[in-house]
């Protein structure tokens, strides 16, 4: 069961860093892009945004729950287990201060799409762009770090014998 948890917990966390990624590039494309006016762009950020935070949600917050089912699979690397539970609930507490405080405010401020934006939307953008890269930075690190091949034990038998997971 142990092992199992910690295959959910990889499969999550390296699907998390690569849905992200995926999502940063396509908002990307769309507002450089010249095929997409102001209010299509305000329009697909109303629909994008939200869905994109609750699959962050949902992923990072399962990754938790199976990082701490991983305990006994993890036992020869005790530290980044430790590590691994404080910093996988920090990158959810990050994500769900970043659409609190930060997205929501703008997805108000595109609300009715197409509409001059506030003054302050550049700002609550940039902040934007700041903890995304922050939250995706810590992501990709965490993900790694749980990811990387846990250590066989020590045995006195031929060392060909254990398998790294």
């Amino acid at each position: 069961m142990s092992r199992t948890c910690l295959m959910l917990t990889r499969l999550l966390l390296s699907g998390w860093v690569g849905a992200s990624l995926i999502f940063i590039l396509i908002t990307i494309f769309i507002a450089t892009s010249n095929q997409f006016d102001s209010e299509v762009q305000d329009k697909l950020g109303l629909i994008r945004f939200p869905i994109f935070y609750r699959l962050a949600f949902w992923m990072v917050g399962l990754s938790y729950l199976f990082h701490l089912g991983s305990f006994k699979a993890m036992k020869t690397c005790r530290i980044r287990w430790v590590v691994g539970c404080f910093l996988i609930p920090f990158l959810f507490v990050l994500g769900v201060m970043d659409y609190t405080l930060v997205t929501e405010p703008m997805l108000e401020m595109i609300d009715p799409p197409g509409m001059a934006r506030p003054q302050r939307f550049r700002e609550y953008h940039e902040a934007s762009e700041r903890m995304g890269s922050v939250i995706w930075g810590l992501s990709l690190i965490t993900a790694l770090m749980i990811n990387w091949p846990i250590k066989p034990p020590r045995s006195t038998t031929n060392p060909d014998d254990h398998a790294v997971t």
